[in-house]
C-alpha cells in the first residue's frame, strides 16, 4: 500500500492530534472518553506514515511563511513563559508549561499552513 499523502492532510492531522492531547491533559477524561480520545489520537498518526508528494514552489513558500510567523510568536511566548516560570515553584508545572508552549507553536505552524494554503474559488475553477 503505497499511498502518496499530501501536506494539507498532514497539517490537519497535526492540529487534531495536538488539540486532542491538550484537551485530554486539561480535562483528564476518565473511563471510556479517555480511550476514545486516545483512539482518535492514534488514528491521526496514519497521516504521518508513508510518502508525501513532492513539495512544489507554492507549498515551500507557504510553509516558509507559516514557519516564520510561528517562530516569532513562539519566541515571544517563550519570553512570557520564562517570566511566568521564574515565579513558579513547581518543577512539574514549569516543564508542562514549556511543553504546552512548544506544542502550541507546532500547532500554530500547521494552522497557518492550512490558512495560507487555501486557494480561492476562482483559481480552482480555471
Amino acid at each position: 500500500m503505497n499511498n502518496i499523502m499530501n501536506y494539507r492532510n498532514k497539517h490537519i492531522a497535526t492540529v487534531i492530534a495536538i488539540v486532542l492531547l491538550l484537551i485530554e491533559e486539561a480535562i483528564h477524561f476518565d473511563g471510556i472518553f479517555r480511550y476514545i480520545v486516545w483512539i482518535i489520537w492514534g488514528a491521526t498518526s496514519y497521516f504521518f506514515i508513508g510518502t508525501y508528494e513532492k513539495k512544489d514552489e507554492s507549498t515551500k513558500e507557504i510553509l516558509a511563511k507559516a514557519t516564520n510567523i510561528s517562530f516569532f510568536i513562539f519566541a515571544a511566548a517563550i519570553f512570557i513563559v520564562a517570566i511566568i516560570i521564574e515565579n513558579i515553584t513547581s518543577i512539574s508545572l514549569a516543564s508542562n508549561l514549556c511543553i504546552y508552549t512548544l506544542l502550541g507553536a507546532i500547532s500554530l505552524r500547521s494552522i497557518l499552513f492550512l490558512i495560507f494554503d487555501h486557494t480561492p474559488a476562482e483559481k480552482e475553477e480555471e
